[in-house]
């Protein structure tokens, strides 16, 4: 399933829609995640909550934690001079990538589930069904994260 990020406004609570190849708005996300403190909520078409991203930590060494009914994951930045470095738990995912080709891929040990890219059409494909929740919260972190950083170099 391949979804596309389509922004909807710039207010103070920013929305997020993930859209199929139709068009149909399969998952929506409200919140803001640029700031410390900024939080976002995932929901599916249905409007029901699917996860929930909260953001702590510096500017620097930021730390998201994404919750989905009773279980939780971390994804944090390490200090790097040259090139982002994440850190996801639960253990035996990855997130590779980079900002310079705005494109990451997400791994669960060998298999690939997703590849998240923000170059031209922003767009998440997905490999495996389960897991969307999870992914769509990396993926606005990640989104959020490559706004710091243009914001940063301003």
């Amino acid at each position: 399933m391949t979804l596309y990020l389509r922004q909807e406004s710039f207010s103070h609570a920013e929305t997020i829609l993930f859209a199929d190849e139709t068009g149909a708005v399969r998952f929506r996300a409200e919140g803001r995640l640029l700031r410390r403190g900024g939080s976002a909520v995932i929901a599916d078409a249905a409007g029901e909550e699917t996860a929930r991203i909260g953001r702590s930590g510096s500017f620097l060494a930021p730390c998201f934690e994404i919750s989905r009914k009773e279980e939780k994951a971390l994804l944090s930045r390490r200090f790097s001079l040259f090139k982002p470095e994440y850190r996801l738990d639960p253990p035996g995912w990855t997130v590779s990538g980079d900002f310079f080709s705005r494109s990451f891929t997400v791994r669960k040990g060998d298999a690939r589930l997703a590849e998240i890219g923000f170059k031209g059409k922003a767009k998440i494909v997905l490999f495996t069904e389960g897991e969307e929740s999870l992914i769509l919260g990396i993926a606005l972190i990640l989104l959020s994260q490559l706004k710091e950083s243009v914001r940063a170099s301003v």
